[in-house]
């Protein structure tokens, strides 16, 4: 913190300093630039609680959607399993028609 407001004040000091060349447009480009250097760690102070939530959403979004995919994965098994049965039923229904 201490070097941003060294920078400011060499900017103040620069953009005050007598000459042709010094105008609102860089007195009010200075100061811009001096707020966007100071508020710069505030917001990343901010972002930092909800990357941190972000992050622990997403563990717990994982841990939430492992059980549901063993479970769709044991019900396709399980229907596997049942057309398997259906289809040995229709053979032996075919077969026992036939015979009749």
């Amino acid at each position: 913190m201490a070097w941003t407001c060294a920078l400011m004040a060499v900017g103040i000091a620069a953009a005050l300093r007598p000459d042709d060349r010094t105008g609102p447009v860089t007195v009010l480009g200075l100061v811009l630039s001096c707020v966007a250097v100071v508020e710069l760690p505030l917001v990343l102070m901010a972002t930092r609680p909800a990357d941190q939530t972000a992050a622990e959403l997403a563990l717990h979004d994982l841990d939430s959607t492992r059980p549901a995919a063993a479970a769709i994965k044991d019900l396709r098994d399980e229907v596997q399993r049942l057309r398997g049965d259906l289809t040995g039923r229709a053979a032996r229904l075919q077969t026992s028609s036939k015979q009749s």
